[in-house]
Order: structure tokens, then sequence, then C-alpha cells
């Protein structure tokens, strides 16, 4: 499966791993991520592979984000939506919904749910981690 940027509001780098154990032992170079994205006119680079933790999820992602201040987003919708359109145009999906893990190599992780018909759909779960005031 190529590299390729994929937008379904916001530009990622699809980037397919090999496997999970790769993914697990990442170690990223933001500085170098930025130089890519931007070379790449991409705002992120998502990383997934097949092989997951929960078998219940087809894929197991990390997003590396830090052009927008984030180095490493625990659970990215955006993101997750371009996948579904990247893998239904490579023929990698066998029905039009499937499930995407993320988050466990930051300690918050979560699930996604992807649809992929027409449109793309997203769907998911959330806590607040973090609650406060912005006075102005």
């Amino acid at each position: 499966m190529p590299i390729e940027a994929v937008s379904t509001g916001l530009f990622s780098l699809n980037v397919p791993i090999k496997n999970l154990e790769i993914m697990q032992n990442m170690k990223p170079n933001f500085e170098k991520i930025k130089e890519v994205c931007i070379k790449n006119k991409a705002g992120a680079i998502f990383t997934f592979t097949f092989e997951t933790i929960n078998k219940d999820c087809l894929i197991h992602a990390r997003c590396f984000a830090p052009l927008y201040g984030v180095n490493e987003d625990p659970v990215t919708g955006t993101a997750n939506g371009a996948l579904g359109a990247y893998l239904a145009k490579h023929g990698m999906l066998k029905g039009s919904s499937y499930k995407a893990e993320q988050g466990h190599e930051i300690g918050r992780e979560g699930v996604v749910s992807v649809e992929v018909e027409e449109k793309i759909k997203i769907g998911g779960e959330a806590y607040i981690a973090i609650k406060g005031k912005i006075n102005l």
C-alpha cells in the first residue's frame, strides 16, 4: 500500500506500517515530521497497521501532528476518516465499517468507529481529561 496524503477535511499523510511491534516501538522525531508534513502539504502523519491489540478493531494507529501543536494525538477523528477513504480506495475493506484503536502508546487509548459509504462517518465515545475556565 502506498504512502498517500488524504483528506476528509484536513490532510493527513497515511503511512502503512508492517506490524504492531514496529508501531509500538516508534520513536518519532517531531522536527522531521514537521518537515515531511510541510513538504507533502499535510497537517499530520497517520501511521497504521492491520495488527491490533483489541481483536474487535481492524486498525491500530498513531497520529503525529506537531504542526498543530500536538506531538501525538491520542484519538483522531479526521485522520481516521481519511484512512477510511484510503482503505476503500485501495480495496482493503471487507465491509462498509470498521473500528480503529489509537492512543495506547501514550496511555490514552480509544476506539473510533468508521463507516465508509458515499460519505465518511466517524464516531466514538469520549471523556473529559481536563476541565477549566479561561477569563478574557
